[in-house]
């Protein structure tokens, strides 16, 4: 008989570790103990995000991932957990993905965290705080969050948002969906910016909160 899921995917993550000859990881969702990935600050590299991608590939049901600060990290390992989380039944249980501080991951994670957003419906909190959005992935991710069905919560704070047209159109799209909080702090906005922003917040039918810290 096959094994449950969550000693199907246990049995899969050490397999993994074994032959990408990495430690494994006593992480919550490894031991058991949680229905998430949470790995703050715990120095990830590449190689080890490949082995946990491979364990998402046995579960039924994750909702949360918090990969805050693992600078070590990039497209090389991010982009095979975000195309792990876009499949069934994962992607029907996905509640946050937070990649904040993850500094170097570039536009292969972008273009993965658009194609995700559009595939799940769960997703209600996204956080890519301190991480530099490319500016052709701009627009496309605000779309694709002011388009999604139960965006909540949502951090952009100092993500490179310095192209004082193309943020006017993001800023357009994040407010004309379901966005009920948005940090966009550490951001160079001009006063043209600015006055846009405030017309797309008072039209806004979501928003409760918005940081715009530093932003001058």
């Amino acid at each position: 008989e096959p094994l449950p899921p969550i000693f199907a995917s246990r049995q899969r993550y050490l397999q993994e570790c074994d032959s990408r000859k990495n430690p494994p990881r006593a992480l919550p969702i490894v031991m058991g103990d949680s229905p998430s990935i949470v790995a703050v600050g715990k120095d990830l590299v590449d190689s080890e995000l490949q082995s946990i991608a491979a364990m998402v590939q046995e579960m039924q049901c994750l909702e949360r991932v918090d990969l805050t600060n693992n600078a070590l990290l990039t497209d090389r390992g991010i982009v095979p957990l975000l195309k792990q989380l876009a499949r069934e039944p994962v992607k029907a249980t996905l509640r946050s993905l937070v990649l904040s501080q993850c500094i170097r991951a570039a536009s292969h994670s972008m273009d993965a965290t658009v194609k995700l957003l559009k595939c799940t419906s769960s997703l209600r909190h996204l956080d890519l705080s301190r991480i530099t959005i490319p500016a052709q992935f701009q627009l496309t991710l605000c779309q694709a969050v002011g388009a999604h069905p139960s965006m909540e919560i949502v951090n952009f704070a100092e993500t490179g948002f310095t192209h004082h047209e193309l943020s006017k159109k993001c800023f357009a799209s994040l407010l004309a969906g379901k966005v009920k909080s948005l940090d966009i702090s550490w951001n160079n906005f001009s006063g043209d910016v600015f006055e846009a922003l405030g017309g797309f917040v008072v039209k806004s039918p979501s928003l409760r909160s918005l940081r715009v810290a530093n932003c001058s």
